[in-house]
């Protein structure tokens, strides 16, 4: 997943800045160039962040929890950051107009496309009262099934440590928590698909840095001991054969000839990539789907379909589970809906994962 890339970038650029900070609050003519290395580096990474996802923007608010951190609470201290920042959204998305293919998309178009329709309008539009309460369940099936029932505790033992600490830096580490919890709401608000909870997955760097800043023993022991406990599960969960193996094996034993069409969700995609298959993207794509099921079934070929396919997009296996929240839901899937004039025949199953069953559809 590209997560992996633009958040190692951007957490690298938090330890340059940091570095920039120290330097910049000791201001000695001899931390000059340190000042300007570090601020930098910091820029070059933020910028092939940037390049890499924009989104990664959403989570620029933990900087000015770092600054105030290291600086003063002061109008004055919001200079260094904002800067910092301005610079490094001016060069990645410099580098990304470079990078996009001119011959095929319009750079300009592209940009704005990412920054207003996908960024902005997303992020700023719809927060009503129904999407708030989405929004904050989605953030508890994030932390409860896609993280485990550790990252509930772990809250709540911070929150006892924030508590306990001193008056003189409870007010800057709770405007620290609130720059990480902020992009971290945000991030549950939107839907997707492949493995949900990995946008809001630098939230583990949060819980590390504000255990380590509490300096509390009991709490590090207790986190440790945490950790080792909840992660014992998701380590048996991927003991157990990848359910793409499980779905290929259950097609082959239906012996589906290349000739004939295949359906699978798009979820099955990245692992299941057949030629004579078509996947089940959106409601668009449903209508091209339909006709030509119809138009393979009137030249006489055989037409196939798996269950994650009619049921999409519920009830889909992202890893080694069902995407958390595209359980509990008894609408039926767009194909599903669509298909309700033809018959089903079960030709190919595993009873212990009916969900990734195989059909012949017929008229």
């Amino acid at each position: 997943m590209h997560e992996a890339v633009e958040q190692g970038l951007f957490l690298a650029g938090l330890l340059t800045f940091d570095i920039f900070l120290q330097n910049y609050q000791q201001r000695k003519t001899d931390q000059k160039i340190k000042v300007y290395v570090s601020v930098l580096a910091t820029i070059v990474l933020w910028s092939l962040a940037i390049l890499n996802f924009p989104g990664t923007i959403i989570w620029f608010p933990v900087i000015f929890g770092f600054t105030f951190l290291r600086l003063k609470l002061s109008i004055k201290n919001l200079f260094p950051p904002a800067i910092t920042i301005v610079l490094s959204l001016i060069a990645g998305f410099a580098f990304l107009y470079l990078v996009l293919p001119s011959n095929i998309i319009d750079p300009n178009k592209r940009i704005a496309e990412l920054v207003f329709s996908y960024g902005a309008s997303n992020i700023f539009s719809d927060w009503n009262f129904i999407n708030l309460i989405r929004t904050a369940r989605n953030i508890f099936l994030i932390s409860w099934h896609g993280y485990s029932p550790f990252t509930i505790i772990l809250a709540a033992l911070i929150i006892a440590g924030i508590i306990k600490i001193k008056a003189v830096n409870k007010k800057l580490l709770i405007i620290l928590v609130i720059s990480f919890l902020i992009p971290f709401f945000i991030t549950g608000k939107f839907w997707y698909g492949g493995l949900y909870g990995r946008y809001s997955s630098l939230i583990g760097y949060f819980f590390a840095l504000v255990v380590g800043l509490i300096k509390s023993k009991k709490i590090y022991w207790g986190y440790i001991a945490l950790l080792i406990t909840f992660f014992l599960s998701t380590f048996l969960a991927f003991q157990k054969t990848p359910f793409p193996i499980i779905q290929q094996e259950i097609i082959n034993k239906a012996k589906i000839d290349k000739n004939n069409l295949l359906i699978l969700s798009d979820y099955q995609r990245p692992q299941l990539n057949f030629t004579n298959a078509l996947y089940i993207v959106n409601d668009l794509n449903k209508k091209e789907i339909v006709k030509t099921i119809e138009n393979n079934l009137k030249e006489n070929k055989r037409v196939y379909i798996s269950k994650q396919a009619l049921t999409f997009p519920y009830w889909q296996y992202d890893g080694q589970q069902i995407h958390i929240i595209s359980k509990n839901n008894d609408k039926k899937g767009l194909l599903e809906k669509s298909l309700e004039n033809f018959k089903l025949n079960l030709i190919s199953e595993d009873n212990k994962y009916p969900l990734l069953s195989i059909y012949e559809i017929n008229y």
